[in-house]
């Protein structure tokens, strides 16, 4: 997925705060590694294999983390 369609869809989880809307970013292997959320004003990005939650305010920020993850398991 571009940076550009991800920071379209983090604008739209942002846009409907009372929506339970969740992405998910999946290695080339389509092993799901990423799930992305907004919530209380910040989006969450959870490693799917670790469970570690890291939490962004900006969507420059979790397009930066979401591509570094990607990076290292692709």
């Amino acid at each position: 997925m571009s940076s550009e369609y991800t920071k379209i869809m983090l604008n739209t989880l942002r846009q409907h705060p009372r929506c339970d809307i969740n992405l998910t970013f999946y290695t080339k292997d389509k092993y799901a590694l990423l799930s992305v959320n907004h919530k209380d004003r910040r989006f969450h990005v959870t490693h799917l294999v670790t469970d570690e939650v890291q939490t962004f305010e900006d969507i420059e920020s979790t397009i930066s983390a979401i591509d570094k993850s990607l990076e290292q398991m692709n």
